[in-house]
């Protein structure tokens, strides 16, 4: 019995549709060999398919498929103008990996993984080629493709916090596409444009408005006259709420709180004067006093390598600066202070060592008498911090708070000559440390009540 129908349903009959990996010679050889097929019948199948396939391959070469013209091939790359910005935003760290993202991993439960989710999903993160703001050597670093949208828009943070630690205050800085189109112009008189706008003229929030000159978007689609004048037409523009956009598509537990433009020099980074952390603790039959006392010890310039996660193939210098620290109750404030050694004078008078305020304490006018459920919390401001840090320090504050070591302890472990190997202590958890706040010179991120 011949198969009968197209031919879907004759390979079909002979079980060729699914064996892809079976060889038509293969088949034909095993039909020659059994007999049940003739060799000029062979021969004759194989002439017509061989003809076949060369009328095929002519008819495609003579009349080519047609693509669909969608008009991007040949559309040129519209340049955008960006803005260098500071991002204040808050998060929640407990179901997060930590801030920093780790580039390259298939998986990256990161707070700024999500931020950069956020970014590219609104398309404020332009690509190298569009972002108008790149020097000459950079545009060719990026024509050559070896320029990722991450080191085009000059990322840089503030800090980076572990996992499960949370963040009032944290800052990250980068360029990002403005609602202001690159050749943008002053408005000179009510007819004729003026000087392209510069990132001095723009409005410094997104409440603020500006008045200038564009082009009109259809004259960019179309396309000028060569040797035809520019046209412009009078627009009333806002810039981005970039924290509008940002937390309509960010996860609810991380918010941005405020922006602000900032020079191309800034990095948030190295630009942070301060950095403010914050523990909170339940008070129980901890001596908030004798903490605070442990806390003074370690004010001013210190070397805190036993204080901290030792780090040695990237950190070499394990000094930092405490300049100030508070030991906050529902009932009192005790304050600890310090004054850094500038001049080479006020070091000799101080024989290296820093000018430290006796711990002073601050009752606050409350009605309520101390409490073992009382929510108290630690407040350190530096310059900047080591690995786990806070958690070492909040470790050996505890152990003093309750009755366990004195406040000497903190001298003991700070003479790295004296004591060169850190002793072995749990590490504070995670769960209550926040950066509270990032201290820059004269940055003014606005915050508005919506944020």
């Amino acid at each position: 019995m011949s198969p009968t129908g197209n031919t879907e349903d004759i390979f079909s009959q002979i079980g060729l549709v699914d064996s892809v990996d079976v060889d038509a010679s293969r088949v034909l050889r095993h039909l020659l060999q059994s007999g049940k097929v003739s060799l000029s019948d062979a021969k004759e199948a194989v002439h017509a398919a061989t003809i076949s396939s060369t009328t095929n391959q002519s008819a495609q070469r003579n009349h080519p498929k047609k693509h669909k013209d969608t008009g991007r091939a040949d559309k040129p790359i519209e340049r955008q103008r960006t803005r260098h910005i500071a991002l204040q935003f808050s998060y929640d760290g407990t179901d997060y990996s930590g801030f920093a993202q780790n580039v390259g991993k298939e998986y990256d439960n990161s707070v700024e993984s999500q931020l950069f989710a956020a970014l590219e999903k609104t398309r404020l993160l332009v690509s190298p080629e569009e972002n108008g703001m790149l020097t000459e050597s950079e545009m060719e670093e990026a024509k050559n493709g070896q320029m990722p949208k991450r080191t085009a828009s000059k990322y840089s943070r503030c800090g980076r916090t572990d996992k499960g630690v949370h963040a009032n205050g944290q800052v990250v800085a980068l360029y990002l596409k403005s609602a202001f189109p690159i050749m943008a112009c002053k408005t000179a008189s009510d007819d004729e444009p003026g000087d392209v706008l510069g990132e001095d003229s723009l409005p410094k929030n997104s409440l603020d408005c500006l008045e200038c000159f564009v082009q009109p978007r259809n004259n960019k689609k179309k396309g000028k006259t060569v040797g035809a004048p520019t046209t412009y037409q009078r627009k009333t523009i806002n810039e981005y709420d970039y924290c509008k956009i940002l937390n309509n598509v960010l996860p609810p537990s991380i918010r941005i709180l405020g922006w602000c433009p900032v020079s191309s020099e800034f990095s948030a980074r190295f630009s942070c004067s301060r950095r403010t952390y914050r523990y909170f603790f339940p008070r129980r039959n901890l001596n908030l006093a004798m903490m605070a006392k442990g806390l003074e010890y370690m004010m001013g310039r210190n070397d805190f390598r036993n204080f901290c996660k030792m780090n040695c193939e990237q950190v070499s210098n394990f000094e930092r600066v405490l300049v100030e620290g508070k030991v906050v109750s529902p009932q009192r404030i005790y304050c600890v202070t310090s004054k850094i050694a500038t001049s080479e004078e006020e070091k000799d008078i101080a024989t290296g060592a820093n000018h430290l305020e006796a711990v002073h304490s601050i009752d606050l006018p409350t009605s309520s008498h101390s409490s073992p459920r009382d929510m108290c919390h630690i407040e350190i401001v530096g310059q900047a911090f080591l690995w786990h840090q806070i958690r070492c320090i909040m470790s050996i504050l505890f152990h003093i708070g309750r009755g366990q070591e004195s406040p000497e302890l903190v001298k003991e472990l700070l003479d790295v000559k004296k004591n060169p190997a850190k002793p072995s202590y749990d590490l504070a958890s995670e769960a209550a440390l926040v950066l509270q706040d990032c201290t820059f010179g004269q940055l003014h991120l606005g915050r508005t009540v919506r944020n």
